[in-house]
């Protein structure tokens, strides 16, 4: 019986995205393609007020698989308070929940 190194995997598994994790609320557009597309996210900062950043722009996205867990990754950017946020938007969709990920 042969058993599997880790990078022969058919989906390998990603190392944890460094930042700060936050849960969300995200409205997605759901064109007839099947496919979804955040545009905007809703979540609560370290002074447990609401912030919500609208009119996201996706600059990709990619299936991912981080401890094994499935999720989709997308890479976003969108302007608010007078400055251009980059951030990660995270999918799981055995659990049907998102996450935030602000970098350092």
């Amino acid at each position: 019986m042969a058993f599997l190194v880790e990078n022969e995997r058919k989906d390998p598994c990603e190392r944890k995205i460094r930042g700060r994790y936050r849960e969300a609320a995200v409205d997605c557009w759901f064109p007839s393609t099947g496919e979804f597309y955040p545009r905007a996210v809703k979540y609560m900062d370290e002074e447990g007020e609401i912030q919500c950043l609208s009119k996201i722009q996706v600059l990709y996205w990619e299936q991912k698989y981080y401890a094994g867990v499935q999720a989709r990754r997308f890479q976003c950017r969108a302007c608010a308070q007078g400055r251009n946020w980059e951030f990660t938007l995270l999918f799981y969709p055995e659990e049907g929940t998102w996450k935030i990920v602000f970098p350092f």
